[in-house]
């Protein structure tokens, strides 16, 4: 309550900008300094923090994708078809009792 609608339309703008931020894995400084009042008060240091855990945030979320990929496998189907249903990904071979895929 008490916001009137131009700053409810400015915050869901901000919302959108910064899902597209997070879609392009792309961090524009001004847009994360302007959040927080003026660049001068955000540090290189904390710039930098920031930087690395979004690439870290989003090399773990290309990861679990990967996962999910390689999980949906149907070992009954011939190698072009599991590729082609979970991504690139095909059965390779059993070693000591672990399953080995590849990526095409």
């Amino acid at each position: 309550f008490g916001q009137n609608s131009t700053t409810g339309q400015d915050n869901k703008q901000r919302r959108i900008e910064d899902i597209g931020d997070h879609v392009d894995g792309s961090v524009q400084e001004n847009r994360v300094a302007n959040q927080f009042g003026s660049q001068e008060n955000i540090s290189d240091a904390d710039l930098q923090i920031a930087r690395i855990k979004t690439m870290n945030s989003h090399c773990a979320s290309e990861l679990l994708a990967e996962t999910m990929l390689a999980s949906n496998i149907n070992l009954e189907l011939p190698p072009d078809k599991q590729a082609e249903s979970s991504g690139g990904w095909i059965f390779s071979s059993f070693d000591k009792n672990i399953v080995v895929l590849k990526k095409l």
